[in-house]
């Protein structure tokens, strides 16, 4: 088992790390007029109110992955990306699972952050949660990444509890030209990703396709092989357009993504098969207008296909979602700028069952529909304040009615967005979907003779009824460009928790002596409070940028033995990034991170019999990446090697609702190789 480290003191670390920088900032050569304006018109975000604002006027604590990293990165996972990023926690359960989530509460099948594609929900409408396997675009596919810390339900609706992960796909119009990317482990995995822009007329269009071929751990990492059998071997492809209409801009996509992912236990049953996933999805939508214009539209019509088979749960599943988004921005005059819009979807989950009697049952199928209408006012206030209010009401058939909402103060010290305070406060909420609230399972079963087969352990939700979980939240935070190459940000926040879903257990005696019956029940038991904060701090230099955070992300719930169905948040952890540009067309990048352990589940027995959990479900650990690229032909071409996880501590994870773990690879020294034209 790994020996758990001392975090480093990153006060100690921001500090030092600051004082160097500006102390050497007279030394550096001047930066030239576009260099300065370059870094001081900080990035735009639509995220934290789906209005466009600068990131300094953001209503609530968010962080952006740029163009330049993502093209970097085009193929990596997006858990591979998202975990460089402050107040996000994210674990490798297997090749083929990774829990993210934002201030923890993540898990398997756990949705408490919301996924957005395009500003399009991306979950799994059967058990919720993002599954990273069903995006038909890749990493390089993608223009930002802006990641919300913090409730969002009054801007997106249901689920934003903890966050939202916005994943924005880049234009095709900005794309333009073929871009052709492969590359290999150690290990043996083989990864590619094309593009291919084109521009006809004033009509864009890009096909784009993907692969991932990952060895399981059994192979890599010589572990047992049933536990360890977790390759992976998925597929993607999608067409997007944009054209100009007399109406407004359109744009369209449609794509494909699917493939085999390993086997995996899921409360004490392995089937040793793997699980196959085809998804289809599709959005078009027309935008008029812009931020400056006295009134701007948005329409989106949206669906998907989703079809698993997945032996853990059920023989085969099936949904359907097709939904629609209609938005207007209003300049309300005195100071507003108002947004009102509604949106819907109606959703079709169906499961066909084997003859495994492991498998669940759900009953069904289930026809479900979504409402809501939301509203948000953000005014100039003048003398340098900013007020911006957001409300959202939605009705939902599987578990009613409830509301989210946002009421935020800015403060610009000096009237140029070099300094800017703020202070809200939020509300919002979680509804679980049919499987959480319908699904029955009884595993564990065991041939004793003289009484046949016998099943030892039991899932279900309450009798009376599963309902949404809730969240409040006071929030701080400051923006400050400290110099034209240094920005600081510092976000902290109060988090008060009501009717967790969660489960315990119910333990009776069987007719067989001395063989218990253990009844696990999902229900909304208990709160929680959470607190905690980021700090960010970045300097952008001629040739490269450095950054530096620290998280500390505290949950306590309400009982010491009490079930959330995720991990809790590590609760101290530490990252750096750098990209220095280097002679001869050379670039080097690094990233590090340190997080402290991270807790499972105390699912305690009711009758105090056992734990059925181990607290911790991964160690704390240190990350060190390394990459050296070089470009030839113009930077047409590329070459670049690297290592992930240099020292090799890439932790063992325990999935919530699962009793076996395995290692996964560790340090990975891989190449990659790309060409445009």
């Amino acid at each position: 088992m790994m020996t758990q480290s001392r975090p480093p003191s990153a006060t100690a670390i921001l500090f030092a790390t600051f004082a160097a920088i500006t102390a050497a900032e007279p030394l550096a050569q001047a930066p030239t007029g576009d260099e300065i304006m370059l870094f001081s018109e900080l990035p735009e975000v639509v995220s934290a109110s789906r209005q466009k604002t600068s990131l300094a006027g953001a209503t609530v604590a968010i962080s952006v992955v740029q163009s330049e990293q993502l093209h970097a990165d085009r193929l990596r996972s997006l858990p591979e990306v998202l975990r460089r990023l402050p107040g996000l926690d994210v674990l490798d359960i297997d090749r083929g699972h990774a829990a993210v989530g934002v201030r923890g509460l993540h898990g398997l099948f756990s949705d408490r952050t919301l996924v957005l594609l395009d500003g399009v929900p991306f979950e799994n409408v059967s058990l919720g949660g993002a599954d990273w396997h069903r995006l038909p675009v890749g990493v390089g596919d993608l223009d930002r990444i802006e990641v919300v810390r913090g409730p969002a339900s009054a801007a997106w609706g249901a689920n934003a509890l903890n966050g939202v992960i916005n994943l924005i796909t880049a234009p095709p119009e900005d794309r333009l030209g073929t871009i052709v990317t492969v590359g290999a482990d150690q290990w043996g995995d083989a990864l590619g990703a094309i593009s291919v822009a084109e521009l006809s007329g004033q009509t864009a269009w890009r096909l784009s396709g993907g692969y991932r071929d990952l060895r399981s751990s059994a192979e890599t990492v010589d572990v047992d092989s049933s536990a360890g059998d977790d390759a992976v071997r998925t597929g993607r492809v999608a067409i997007d357009m944009s054209t100009p209409t007399a109406l407004g801009a359109l744009t369209a996509m449609a794509g494909w993504s699917g493939g085999e992912v390993g086997s995996y236990e899921f409360i004490g049953y392995d089937p040793n098969r793997p699980v196959r996933i085809d998804s289809l999805r599709s959005q078009i939508r027309l935008n008029s207008g812009g931020r400056d214009d006295a009134l701007a539209t948005s329409v989106i019509l949206h669906g998907h296909y989703d079809r698993v088979l997945e032996p853990q749960l059920v023989d085969r599943g099936e949904t359907w979602r097709i939904g629609t988004t209609a938005q207007v921005d209003i300049d309300g005059g005195m100071g507003h700028r108002v947004t009102l819009g509604c949106d819907g979807d109606t959703t079709r989950v169906s499961y066909t069952t084997g003859d495994d009697r492991e498998e669940f049952t759900f009953g069904g199928p289930f026809q479900e529909w979504r409402v809501g209408l939301f509203g948000i006012d953000r005014w100039n206030l003048g003398s340098g304040f900013t007020s911006e209010v957001q409300l959202r009401g939605e009705r939902y058939t599987g578990t009613g009615n409830d509301w989210g909402g946002r009421a935020t103060i800015l403060y610009d010290v000096g009237g140029d967005q070099r300094h800017v305070l703020r202070v809200g406060g939020a509300r919002a909420y979680r509804t679980p979907y049919p499987s959480l609230r319908q699904g029955v399972a009884n595993r564990g079963w065991i041939n004793v003779p003289g009484f046949g087969s016998l099943s030892v352990i039991g899932l279900r939700p309450d009798p009376g009824g599963v309902t949404n979980e809730r969240v409040w939240s006071v929030e701080a935070g400051y923006t400050g460009r400290l110099t034209d190459r240094v920005l600081l940000r510092l976000d902290g926040y109060w988090m008060r928790y009501q009717d967790l879903l969660g489960a315990e257990i119910f333990t009776r005696p069987t007719p067989i002596p001395g063989v218990i019956y253990s009844d696990t029940v999902l229900d909304n038991y208990d709160g929680a409070r959470a607190l905690g904060g980021e700090v960010e701090l970045t300097w952008t230099g001629e040739l490269g940028r450095v950054g530096l955070w620290y998280a500390f992300n505290e949950f306590v719930a309400d009982r010491d033995d009490q079930a959330i169905r995720a991990f809790e948040p590590a609760r101290h952890k530490v990252g750096a990034t750098a990209r220095a540009e280097l002679p001869a067309n050379f670039a080097a990048t690094g990233g590090y991170r340190f997080a402290t352990a991270t807790y499972q589940d105390p699912v305690v027995s009711r009758s105090k019999v056992a734990s059925v959990a181990e607290p911790i479900a991964a160690q704390g650990f240190h990350r060190i990446d390394l990459e050296l690229a070089w470009t030839f032909d113009r930077k047409q071409g590329e070459i670049a090697v690297g290592v992930d996880d240099l020292f090799n501590q890439t932790p063992t994870t325990r999935s919530t609702g699962s009793f076996q773990s395995h290692a996964v690879p560790g340090r990975t020294i891989y190449l990659r190789a790309g060409w445009s034209f």
